[in-house]
């Protein structure tokens, strides 16, 4: 199984000065009743309790880690990682292979949001995407920003937008990019199902 290593950030929200050292064993826990973010993960050590979470935004995740959407469906309700680097504000930990499985790939529809190419917008011309039309996710797999970024493609424009991959980009219980990524192909269609201003809700059927 791939190695999977995650920040865990938000530390000075907990203990301040928290010191762990390489090879602690943390356990990432999915926290369900988070109204903020809907992939949320929860890191716990023992005697502590929660210390931080592991991240979900494409700023606050480091070098090779993965964000906590990649992660989400891998496990059932906890799994376990171990720290690998220490800083202040952050750990680099790597998930314990043992403790995690394959994505479990169900027939059903999946939502997700698309955040739309703002350098479209300055282009002569304006567009909009209506209900029910198709659009092509492609994995981008030379990203370097984000290990799990996929495209949104349209005929004739190419690139339009991309997956949302943070909760602050992501509307309500779609899904992040990060946990579609196993679940897709290099390329499938998908359909808009909502439309806003600034991106579009859209589903695939798997």
């Amino acid at each position: 199984m791939e190695k999977i290593f995650v920040t865990i950030t938000q530390l000075e929200h907990y203990y301040n000065h928290l010191s762990l050292t390489k090879g602690d064993e943390i356990l990432l826990v999915k926290d369900t009743n988070n109204k903020v973010d809907f992939e949320a993960i929860m890191a716990k050590i023992e005697g502590l309790g929660k210390i931080g979470y592991v991240a979900n935004s494409v700023r606050k995740v480091k070098g090779d880690c993965y964000n906590a959407s990649y992660l989400y469906d891998k496990f059932d309700n906890e799994c376990r990682a171990k720290v690998i680097y220490s800083t202040q504000k952050e750990l680099i930990c790597e998930v314990v292979p043992e403790t995690i499985h394959p994505d479990i790939i169900a027939s059903k529809r999946i939502y997700f949001t698309i955040v739309k190419n703002c350098s479209l917008y300055d282009a002569e011309f304006y567009f909009h995407l209506e209900k029910n039309e198709k659009v092509v996710l492609r994995k981008e797999t030379t990203n370097q920003y984000d290990k799990c970024a996929i495209e949104v493609r349209l005929d004739g424009i190419g690139t339009f937008g991309w997956v949302a991959n943070s909760c602050e980009t992501r509307f309500g219980e779609t899904y992040g990019a990060g946990r579609l990524y196993n679940k897709i192909g290099d390329t499938i269609e998908a359909t808009i199902a909502y439309a806003f201003d600034d991106r579009y809700i859209a589903y695939i059927e798997l």
